[in-house]
């Protein structure tokens, strides 16, 4: 919660009796106080300003156009810094704000930033606590710097995402150092996902427990599942959707099953898998027969929950379309119990609906057409 220039404090030189309570007691008294009384104490005194604002000071969201950063250097000009940020997200800043932001988030646990320019991220290395890291639509001059970057964070950090992060130089060598080790991964494309599978590159993804992948190279995601023995949370986006990737150019049955046949038939600790498709795959029988014979294999046999996320046009919406649909899952969820001997399986399927704008900016107009035109002989014979 940000703090406006009006409510800043205006202090006498007169000094209370209450102000020579020992600091203890009276972070006692704050812990019975809600936020807005709290707020009311700190603009009391400069003692009390000091000792209130971590309690309500945490989290600072930071815009370039709704929230620009000179307004927040204006506001606290003069004022001592006190680290008591949390949570710290900078997003279209057009300054580099770093130095004097750097005080105020020493013991910052979350970070953001997106869109800024580079120099934002020198605070990073000083963050000794840091738990996430959100880096998005950054450009690094070559992959070094960005490792380097990667490299210097505190080891504490145990959840990565990064989303559309380019590079001016393609080719670069980086010389294996320091490793911090992740439990948690979110990427918006195979170009975040690859550097970060790459021999030299300081993130250790062995402990990864968690991850959440969208438009995958299907190579990557072998490596990945490969080299992630601890892995029980994974969640693939292969709509077709976003922009061109090596996943939207494989077929979707190719890709599933190749994903469903990774690694060996040793039991893997994953439980819980998520996959977003387009619906029409549904439409292919023998696709999910298949499915449905992988999911018997013993390499799931920990695997608890399956999500099924199938996008499809808005007129899917229709009521005709949502029976189809719970038909269709009823008998999935029957096929798996039959033919699995291991654990039941608990099967959740949610169908997506999106508009054909996003069809036909984001994909490529010849499919969709095709796609509707398959969709609506579907509709009519129903």
């Amino acid at each position: 919660m940000s703090t406006c220039p009006s409510v800043l404090p205006r202090f006498t030189d007169r000094r209370s009796d209450i102000e020579e309570l020992p600091l203890e007691l009276f972070e006692e008294i704050l812990s019975f106080l809600d936020i807005p009384s709290i707020k009311r104490l700190d603009l009391a005194s400069p003692v009390f300003h000091a000792t209130c604002l971590p309690h309500f000071f945490r989290n600072l969201a930071l815009h370039g156009d709704r929230r620009p950063a000179p307004k927040f250097l204006d506001d606290f000009k003069g004022w001592t810094p006190v680290p008591c940020l949390r949570k710290v997200e900078l997003e279209s800043l057009k300054e580099d704000i770093s130095a004097d932001l750097l005080p105020w988030c020493t013991k910052t646990g979350s970070v953001k930033v997106d869109g800024c320019p580079i120099g934002n991220t020198a605070i990073l290395p000083s963050l000794n606590v840091l738990r996430v890291l959100e880096l998005a639509n950054l450009t690094f001059s070559s992959i070094v710097d960005y490792f380097e970057l990667l490299a210097s964070l505190s080891q504490t950090v145990n959840e990565l995402k990064v989303r559309r992060i380019t590079f001016r130089e393609s080719e670069s060598t980086w010389i294996v150092g320091r490793r911090i080790e992740i439990e948690r991964l979110e990427t918006d494309s195979d170009a975040d996902l690859a550097p970060l599978l790459r021999d030299d590159c300081p993130v250790s993804i062995l402990s990864l427990r968690v991850a959440s992948l969208q438009q995958p190279n299907l190579r990557d995601l072998e490596d990945l599942v490969r080299r992630t023995p601890l892995l029980i949370d994974l969640s693939i986006d292969i709509d077709g959707s976003q922009a061109p990737s090596p996943v939207t150019r494989t077929t979707f049955p190719t890709f599933l099953l190749t994903l469903l046949s990774i690694h060996s038939d040793d039991p893997a600790p994953l439980e819980e898998l998520t996959i977003t498709f387009p619906i029409r795959a549904a439409s292919n029988p023998s696709v999910f027969q298949d499915f449905v014979a992988a999911l018997t294999r013993p390499r799931f046999w920990n695997l608890k929950t399956l999500n099924l996320r199938m996008l499809a046009p808005l007129f899917y919406a229709a009521p005709e379309f949502h029976q189809r649909f719970d038909r269709w899952t009823e008998q999935f969820e029957l096929e798996i119990e039959a033919a699995r001997t291991g654990p039941m399986i608990n099967v959740t399927a949610a169908m997506n609906l999106i508009s054909s704008v996003k069809w036909t900016t984001n994909a490529n107009p010849r499919k969709y057409f095709l796609l509707t035109n398959e969709f609506e002989e579907q509709r009519r014979q129903s």
